[in-house]
């Protein structure tokens, strides 16, 4: 066979293999699998409705969408059923359109060749949430499609899906989400499961910054849900949800000059001490067990009896081991005990630098700790470091070495 003829073979089964792929969401409802050569779905616009009355006929639609090469069909056993608080009724299809057959016929071997949609119908005898469930096996394969419905005396409705991407902006305590859904729908915030919004929010972003005293150091969850209204009735989503953590306002740079053992008393120190109490009577100067320092105003100043003569030295962090489970998405950490501390700050970041904006950062006061909602087959570094609190504030150690994990799939 000469090259020409091994070229146009390749580029004619190129050809095919591109026509048989067929387009996902065929007919605007159309969900499925490229796999398959054909898709199915559950028409959301003719079974949603602000009109029906409980114990009334509704009609909805459910169509095929095969692939449209030449001359070829598929052939399928269907199936339906409706899930809900109470069994449906008066359950129908229509092959033709005008003939109604009862749905315990539907359940048969169909050939497809080309687009097709059929009518079904149903009465819904209570209120509350209904699944319609349509799929279609050949073999051992099966290609499915569900829809979740609210029936009530106000209508019919999807729920709505869940808010998607929620994170915080650039600018600090402002967060967003996206919406990817063509239903119409009003958002709420929470922070700690406490909704904060006292109108339903109409954007996609929401700002908490009249909120900041809610935010005291430590992990945080904040969360958004979807609702949409049907009639007087709110259908909410399932909440998307986000730990958000606060830092502790004394920095690091702060936290090293605390943990100094000797205070010197010059007189360019002195001025930097007077940071607390300025004018101490010599009485509570002795309880305090500070130490007395000239000052260059002429007043007396205090310095810190847990810097001057009760300093707290905590030793470096040490990770003693860091398990790892890739199908729960977590990371398990257990670290030394350092004496002297009250409890410990474990972070875990994609960035080995430990960047504020991708780092997860927990208190415990255990010597263990657990990450859970982690990408799976992702680097990850973990670092821990001993806290205590010394004349009121916080006292950190060293941090620990980094230690690598991967969770692979």
């Amino acid at each position: 066979m000469n090259r020409k003829k091994i070229i146009s073979i390749i580029t004619i089964i190129a050809l095919m293999i591109t026509t048989v792929v067929p387009a996902l969401g065929a007919g605007g409802d159309g969900s499925g699998s490229t796999d398959w050569p054909v898709n199915i779905g559950i028409s959301n616009s003719s079974i949603e409705t602000t009109n029906y009355k409980i114990g009334t006929s509704k009609e909805f639609k459910i169509g095929y969408y095969p692939n449209n090469v030449s001359g070829s069909s598929f052939k399928g056993i269907r199936h339906i059923e409706i899930i809900g608080p109470a069994e449906v009724t008066d359950f129908q299809y229509s092959d033709d359109g005008n003939t109604w057959s009862d749905i315990s016929t539907f359940e048969s071997e169909i050939v497809i060749n080309t687009s097709k949609e059929q009518k079904m119908k149903v009465t819904f005898q209570e209120a509350g949430l209904y699944t319609i469930h349509f799929w279609m096996t050949m073999g051992n394969d099966k290609l499915e499609i569900s829809r979740e419905f609210y029936v009530s005396d106000s209508g019919i409705s999807r729920i709505p899906p869940v808010p998607a991407d929620l994170k915080e902006t650039s600018r600090k305590m402002r967060f967003e989400w996206s919406w990817g859904s063509d239903l119409s729908a009003t958002f709420n915030f929470y922070i700690d499961g406490e909704k904060i919004n006292d109108t339903p929010i109409t954007t996609t972003k929401y700002n908490v910054s009249a909120y900041a005293d809610r935010f005291t150091p430590g992990t945080h969850i904040v969360a958004v849900e979807a609702v949409h209204m049907l009639g007087n009735e709110s259908l909410v989503s399932k909440k998307a949800e986000l730990e958000y953590f606060v830092e502790e306002p004394t920095t690091e740079e702060q936290t090293t000059e605390m943990q100094t053992t000797e205070v010197s008393t010059t007189e360019a120190q002195t001025t930097e001490a007077q940071t607390t109490e300025e004018q101490t009577t010599e009485e509570q100067t002795t309880e305090a067990q500070t130490t007395k320092v000239p000052s260059t105003t002429g007043r007396a100043t205090t310095t810190p009896a847990s810097v001057a003569t009760k300093n707290i030295k905590l030793a470096k962090g040490k990770i003693k081991k860091a398990e790892k489970k890739a199908a729960t998405k977590k990371v398990k950490i257990t670290f030394k005990k350092i004496k002297k501390a009250t409890s410990y700050q474990v972070q875990i970041c994609a960035n080995k630098k430990f960047k504020k904006k991708n780092t997860i950062t927990k208190k415990v006061k255990k010597t263990k700790c657990t990450f859970r909602r982690l990408k799976p087959n992702k680097k990850y570094y973990v670092r821990v470091r001993a806290m205590a609190k010394g004349n009121g504030r916080n006292v950190y150690g060293k941090w620990s070495k980094k230690t690598k994990i991967r969770l692979k799939k």
